[in-house]
């Protein structure tokens, strides 16, 4: 088991390619799920050989899952310290309530941009009552957003973490 201090940057990353490298793993599962047993309901087949791959890749699934865990608890727990941990909260509801108003500032909502004409009625005009307020929210939270991303990733720069990992080598 390998102690190892990375950023927090660095452990972000980690912790993707240890993701990936459990999927990749599982796939190693995967391809033998339909592997042929028997034939003709004959002598079974020898499988022992893929079951040593099946066993081996539970195994490292398990020990990098594992890492993953402890990573993960890592960052946490320095995000907590750091407050960093409040900032993520802040941009993901900014960033969820962006992602919600952001289509409503479409230039088809805005004033003066859908006229339709109405039989019996006359000229209509469509939109979005508070248009302009919802543009103006629109742009401050991109700001926001733009600005909390900017201190996340400042922070991440200069904080580290020390871990124990079984899967890295030092």
């Amino acid at each position: 088991m390998a102690k190892i201090t990375m950023t927090m940057q660095a452990a972000i990353f980690q912790l993707s390619q240890l993701k990936t490298e459990i999927d990749r793993t599982k796939n190693a599962i995967v391809q033998f799920q339909n592997y042929p047993l028997s034939v003709n309901q004959g002598k079974p087949a020898d499988t022992s050989k893929k079951e040593a791959i099946v066993a081996a890749a539970l195994k490292k699934m398990k020990a990098l899952e594992d890492d993953y865990l402890t990573l993960q608890d890592a960052i946490d727990q320095k995000n907590r310290e750091t407050g960093t941990g409040h900032l993520l909260n802040e941009v993901t509801a900014k960033r969820r309530r962006l992602r919600l108003l952001e289509p409503l500032t479409s230039i088809h909502n805005a004033p003066g941009a859908n006229y339709t004409a109405e039989n019996g009625v006359g000229l209509v005009e469509y939109g979005l009552p508070g248009y302009d307020q919802v543009v103006q929210i629109v742009t401050d939270l991109r700001e926001e957003v733009s600005q909390i991303s900017l201190a996340i990733d400042q922070s991440n720069a200069r904080t580290e973490v020390e871990v124990n990992l079984a899967t890295l080598e030092k």
